[in-house]
């Protein structure tokens, strides 16, 4: 008797892996884009709840340190104050139901570019650019 069937435990013996190899890429040119790319859904977040709460969204800015700032007046501040890291949350997981799909995951990923190229209005900067060229 085994505490895990087979798919379990591949389940578990792929996720180690995967945990291993983020590990020794954490720090490499290879994952800071997707690093990046966090950074960006981070503060998207901020400025879609300020969107949705009446506000004025400034500007939205990435750093290639992988800060970020949204600049906003108005809306509900306690709303957009905790959006950025509920919607990292909403988002990986919007992101991990939609790629199930050849259709959903072109729909979804056209979407994220649409929303990477709004965020080119609120702040042209350089790694903003890189971003939207990558």
């Amino acid at each position: 008797n085994s505490c895990c069937n087979e798919e379990q435990t591949a389940f578990g013996v792929l996720y180690l892996i995967y945990y291993a190899i983020i590990l020794v890429t954490w720090d490499s040119i290879i994952v800071k884009p997707m690093r990046l790319m966090a950074t960006f859904v981070h503060e998207m977040s901020h400025a879609m709840m300020c969107w949705i709460t009446g506000g004025n969204v400034e500007q939205i800015e990435v750093y290639n340190n992988e800060g970020g700032v949204t600049r906003f007046r108005g809306g509900c501040r306690c709303l957009i104050t905790p959006a950025g890291y509920l919607g990292e949350a909403f988002w990986g997981m919007f992101f991990t139901v939609m790629s199930g799909g050849r259709i959903t995951s072109i729909v979804t990923a056209i979407g994220f570019v649409i929303s990477l190229l709004l965020a080119l209005c609120y702040s042209p900067n350089r790694t903003m650019v890189i971003l939207n060229l990558c």
